[in-house]
């Protein structure tokens, strides 16, 4: 007989049981016993499936998806739920189980002699933190009550009451230290200590490698603000504000030395993601030229801050939108908002009061300013606003479809952002403008160059927008933040000083873009494009199939033909481009050059003699058919009828619409399929009938096959049929884009027809 011995999941689930046994016996000895044999099976299953990928990089199994696509890693961490949820449920009677819960973070980090984590298993470690922060708030959502003073009625302000808020503010204390102390962990994680001894390449490496980790807990710090928030939580919401605001304090102590950098806020911390050389590259725009290169240790600390201040003003601004759009009863969102953005604290370190670092309206429009110049880094943004925002979202019904309640992007939180501004506004607004002008001066330290520039001025623009039409929820904003703020004059210098950095930007651009010549190749990809379209069968002609493409060296006479595209700005033809409208420009360029050459070898075609014919019938009648059947002899192979799309095509279309009715005896069907043109109709008697801009009581009758070879000549000792120029006007800023081409068509000597019937439409006939 044979035994079956538990799985890892199995064992790991039985573990989890005794511990939440205990705390549901309220024994505390014996839950750090069940805890700590929880916790240190958990680290050798780690442990045990630890390994290194190819490039040498940490790897662990436990990590793969496997059964139902969930890793076994996360089912082992959806087991500490439950602990959690019991551990809340006795915060009142006994805190100290979510309190050494608080601490299983730290329990799972990997030791000095253990294998490195992945940063899948670090940051599913680091989520157990949401976990029991939402726990913690559904605890306190079941006790709350709505404060009341005597003989009035009950305010907005939620609290606890009595010994569970006690018991609750000496827990938050415990649970802020834990999770801080997690974040402190990581010089020990990732090895900071043993690479100061080695390489700036080494150090490098190792400081980055740690950015994935501290990125994670930085956003779920901010998430735990903002459940706090909006569970309208005062005092988690103080602890975990305080907490936010000192993050970046809790590593200060490893980067002593402050780099001197042109603009701190150009560096993001997507420059974590190159090595050490390619970083320093990247960065030299915004070093000063007498400066050395800042040490691995300055350039990440930089990075790290910058994406703190960013946090922090997306919180904020988020939190406020809550309280600008009433989502919540108190005002508890635009009070921490408030605090964020003077990074005011419970206390300071000394416990000597509330510092206040107020930001002027220049530094917050320069942060502001950054947030739309992310570039590939604000996907992160994106990710954080979407995450904060998603516990907003309103309960659903399974099954059926509804359209997100919730924030997509950062861009969502425009009208907070434009609160924010409008409530630092100040007498001067040359700093903002001068700051803005070395910005647009200095176009290679911007993460895109000229893209970032044409960002700063998309933000700007819809800035001015919402202050040309004042909304109502970006006044209740300001009054949030400003009680008694005049909204016109704020709005009225807001709008000046956007302006006038508008004005500088483009003012820059525009003298950048006067000196910097066409770029040929830009032209070049374009030619090549129509060039491919202009030789593929159809090549834009209409109605004729089975002709041949030729490319030929002896123009022979051919007429040039010029296609103008007008009302294009040179800022498309530059390297690099300055304009965002060259994006699938090729394409379209493509198409329309293509459509012009078939028009032209159309026009060939009317030039063509054509033998007139008069049928004294309607198209809908059986006479008209059966004489156009007798001429349909003459012209080749699948003749081919064009008619007036407005006139007999309506009437056609009539006919069309009765198939299967006994009216007329006339054979109609409908081909299927790309190959009859997009101005096919129907196939009657065998013809196929086609619509046109015809005059009425016109048809023309040929066969499609009359066109025998469409012949371009090359242009000039390249071997190209096109010729493709831009010209610029007197500005010297805008034009058309001219195309020249020589076209010439070879046709079979096969009879048309030029058909004179009754109009539709005459009530004479």
């Amino acid at each position: 007989m044979t035994r079956e011995f538990p799985d890892p999941r199995e064992i790991h689930e039985e573990l989890a049981d005794k511990a939440a046994l205990q705390i549901d016996r309220l024994a505390p000895v014996a839950f750090d016993a069940a805890l700590d044999e929880l916790t240190r099976y958990h680290r050798f299953l780690l442990n045990v499936n630890a390994a290194r990928d190819q490039a040498g990089n940490p790897f662990n199994y436990a990590a793969v998806p496997g059964e139902a696509w969930r890793a076994p890693h996360n089912q082992w961490i959806g087991q500490y739920r439950r602990l959690f949820e019991r551990a809340a449920s006795h915060i009142g009677d006994d805190p100290d189980f979510m309190e050494k819960l608080a601490n299983v973070p730290l329990r799972l980090l990997p030791g000095r002699d253990d294998p490195q984590m992945s940063d899948e298993v670090l940051q599913a470690i680091v989520d157990l933190g949401l976990i029991m922060i939402h726990q913690m708030e559904a605890w306190v959502a079941r006790r709350t009550v709505a404060e009341a003073a005597p003989g009035t009625a009950a305010s907005p302000r939620m609290s606890l009451a009595g010994s569970d808020a006690k018991s609750y503010a000496n827990l938050l204390l415990n649970i802020v230290g834990a999770w801080e102390s997690l974040l402190q962990n990581a010089p020990f994680i990732f090895r900071w200590r043993d690479e100061r001894q080695g390489s700036a390449d080494e150090r490098w490496n190792s400081l980055r490698a740690s950015w994935p980790f501290l990125w994670q807990h930085l956003r779920n710090t901010a998430y735990m603000l903002a459940v706090s928030v909006w569970n309208e939580d005062e005092a988690g919401a103080a602890i975990f504000r305080d907490a936010l605001i000192r993050w970046p304090q809790t590593l200060s102590h490893h980067f002593a030395d402050q780099p001197y950098f042109l603009n701190r806020r150009l560096l993001f911390p997507d420059i974590l993601r190159v090595d050490l050389a390619t970083a320093q590259e990247r960065i030299r725009p915004i070093v000063p030229e007498y400066m050395p290169h800042p040490s691995p240790d300055e350039l990440f600390n930089v990075a790290m801050r910058g994406a703190h201040d960013d946090v922090l003003l997306l919180t904020g601004a988020l939190l406020l939108y809550w309280s600008m759009d009433q989502k919540r009863v108190s005002d508890v969102g635009a009070r921490t908002a408030l605090a964020l953005l003077r990074r005011e604290l419970e206390e300071d370190p000394d416990g000597r009061g509330r510092p206040i670092q107020e930001n002027s309206f220049r530094s917050l429009a320069m942060e502001v300013i950054r947030l739309d110049i992310a570039a590939s880094y604000g996907a992160d943004l994106d990710d954080l606003v979407r995450n904060l925002d998603n516990m907003t979202e309103r309960r659903v019904v399974p099954g059926r479809v509804f359209t997100p309640s919730t924030l997509h992007d950062r861009d969502g939180l425009r009208a907070a952002l434009l609160a924010m501004l409008l409530s630092k506004v100040s007498e001067n607004e040359e700093a903002l403008v001068k700051r803005v002008q070395d910005l647009a001066e200095n176009e290679s330290a911007l993460p895109n160059g000229d893209r970032s520039l044409r960002d700063i001025l998309h933000g700007f623009d819809r800035l001015l927008k919402m202050l040309e039409a004042p909304q109502s929820i970006v006044q209740r904003g300001l009054h949030l933040l400003k009680p008694g703020a005049d909204d016109a004059a704020a709005s009225t210098w807001v709008k000046s000083a956007i302006s006038s950095c508008v004005h500088i930007i483009e003012a820059e651009r525009t003298k950048r873009l006067q000196e910097r010549p066409i770029d040929n190749q830009a032209i070049s990809k374009l030619r090549d494009a129509a060039e491919r379209a202009m030789m593929t069968p159809p090549g834009g002609v209409p109605f004729f199939r089975g002709y041949s493409m030729e490319r030929i060296h002896e123009d022979g006479g051919a007429e040039v033909f010029t296609f103008r595209l007008n009302g294009l700005t040179k800022a498309q033809f530059v390297n690099p481009p300055m304009d965002t409208g060259t994006v699938g420009f090729a394409e379209h360029y493509a198409g329309l050059v293509t459509r012009s050459a078939g028009d032209r070898a159309w026009r060939l075609f009317t030039r063509r003699a054509r033998q007139s014919a008069r049928i004294a019938s309607r198209i809908e009648e059986q006479d008209f058919w059966e004489q156009v059947k007798v001429f349909a002899r003459d012209v080749g192979a699948e003749p081919l009828l064009i008619v007036s799309r407005r006139a007999q095509g309506r009437a056609l279309r009539t006919l069309v619409r009765r198939i299967g009715e006994p009216k007329i005896p006339i054979a109609i069907t409908r081909k299927a399929g790309g190959d009859v043109g997009d101005f096919y109709m129907a196939t009657i008697e065998g013809i196929d009938v086609h619509g046109a801009d015809f005059e009425p009581g016109k048809a023309w009758l040929f066969s499609p096959y009359l066109l025998r070879s469409l012949q371009y000549a090359t242009i000039g000792d390249d071997d190209h049929i096109l010729r493709v120029n831009f010209q610029p006007g007197e500005d010297g800023l805008t034009g058309p884009l001219v195309a020249e081409f020589q076209q010439q068509a070879l046709w079979a000597d096969w009879t048309m027809y030029e058909i004179d019937c009754e109009d539709p439409d005459d009530p004479a006939t």
